[in-house]
């Protein structure tokens, strides 16, 4: 039991040191997501300070609208011929591994120039650090993920890997206290 215990407590140290390097989660636009229905998404990115680690969702109707990530230049212009990365699910999930400035856009006709188009200035959770001046490689991002992330109001949520987390925590949190109950 006592070996039991320990793995117990070992567990719950191994998620809390996980769970804590996942940063914090946004929706884009919030409650209003990534639409063309005049939400200011400058101002909406400049009242939040985004970190490496955190997480930004983009949720849409793809039928009409879809994320583009871009260059500062094709970000200024509004051109998405040359996308860095292309989100299309409607749903989209982009976790940020590095710090420095990500630009992101509608490739829909209009909607870009029209505002349909955000910049994340994500900087180190070291305080020392500046930020980069240049768009990362995309290999400092994470991979486009095609699964729905509604804050954990869709049973489709279960599949992302935040979501997963949680849920694997409540398990093993849920089988030691029975596991010790029965004792």
């Amino acid at each position: 039991m006592a070996a039991y215990t320990k793995l117990c407590v070992f567990l719950f140290m191994m998620m809390a040191f996980v769970g804590g390097s996942m940063g914090d989660q946004y929706m884009v636009g919030d409650s209003s997501g990534w639409n063309s229905q005049g939400t200011d998404y400058k101002s909406w990115a400049s009242t939040i300070q985004f970190y490496v680690n955190d997480v930004i969702f983009f949720n849409y109707n793809p039928q009409i609208h879809d994320v583009m990530q871009v260059s500062k230049g094709d970000y200024e212009e509004c051109i998405a011929g040359n996308p860095l990365a292309w989100y299309k699910s409607g749903s989209d999930t982009v976790q940020f591994f590095a710090s420095g400035n990500f630009y992101f856009i509608c490739s829909y006709l209009g909607m870009c120039p029209s505002g349909q188009k955000v910049e994340i200035n994500v900087l180190s959770r070291n305080t020392t650090d500046n930020p980069t001046p240049m768009t990362p490689p995309l290999s400092t991002l994470a991979p486009p993920h095609v699964h729905p992330y509604y804050w954990g109001f869709d049973n489709a949520a279960s599949t992302n890997p935040l979501c997963f987390y949680h849920h694997f925590a409540l398990l093993v949190f849920a089988s030691c206290v029975l596991f010790l109950n029965l004792q």
